[in-house]
């Protein structure tokens, strides 16, 4: 009789034992699956390849035997970003690209340098590991300037009309909002590799952006309507810091 006592008060511990494994925590991912958070904390150096509209400028500049001003313009500067802490995946960004381009001949000159510097928000997400596919939006204020001058007699003519005597100079000043997506590979945790296509859109009505400041006194309207920096921007950088995906 009391061995069957026993059986039943062991078959009873057993059976509240099974009930208990219910409530304990259980991960059904199958194993050696691992999710990995994008997470980048850093700074580099950038190259950029814009492709922006400047036609009208070329065709000027030919009326004193220079060469076109060849696209893509080429840009170099730098950027840092930082991870959100209380929005995985997310980052904040700020960068500034510059650069010149020039064509000359014995008789004339003619300069084009170009800048941005702006804002970006992102959103990372990880294909695989050390491999993310980063996207989202950047502001920026854009400056694009155009100098000619030339030793000859006579004025520089745009649109038949005489603008200056031997030179002059014209700024155009606007700001952009720009969608980008790109690729960004952790070689290790402290050193990366980013590869970025975006698209420079303009914002009427914000900046002047129709009207170009020529000589830093004037301000115009009617010239170099087709000029603008909207494109595509394609760029490359390498980055040191903390990238954890």
């Amino acid at each position: 009789m009391k061995y069957l006592i026993l059986s039943i008060v062991i078959s009873l511990n057993l059976f509240s034992q099974d009930e208990n494994l219910d409530k304990l925590p259980y991960d059904d991912a199958p194993p050696g699956v691992e999710e990995n958070e994008y997470f980048a904390l850093g700074a580099g150096y950038g190259v950029a390849f814009k492709f922006a509209k400047i036609d009208e400028i070329n065709s000027l500049i030919s009326n004193y035997n220079l060469e076109e001003i060849p696209t893509p313009l080429v840009l170099n500067g730098g950027m840092m970003f930082y991870s959100l802490p209380f929005w995985v995946g997310s980052r904040v960004s700020i960068w500034s690209f510059s650069g010149v381009s020039e064509e000359k001949n014995n008789d004339a000159f003619a300069s084009l340098p170009s800048s941005h510097i702006g804002l970006g928000f992102d959103y990372g997400y990880v294909i695989i590991k050390t491999l993310a596919l980063v996207g989202g939006l950047n502001i920026s204020l854009t400056s694009i300037e155009f100098e000619i001058s030339s030793k000859s007699e006579g004025a520089i003519k745009w649109g038949g009309e005489e603008i200056l005597s031997k030179g002059m100079s014209v700024e155009h000043k606007n700001y952009h909002f720009s969608p980008n997506i790109g690729l960004e590979w952790a070689i290790t945790d402290f050193l990366m590799f980013r590869l970025n296509g975006a698209y420079n859109i303009s914002l009427l009505g914000f900046g002047n952006a129709r009207e170009w400041t020529i000589n830093n006194i004037e301000e115009r309207k009617d010239i170099f309507q087709d000029v603008s920096n909207d494109g595509l921007v394609v760029s490359a950088g390498i980055f040191i810091g903390l990238f954890n995906y």
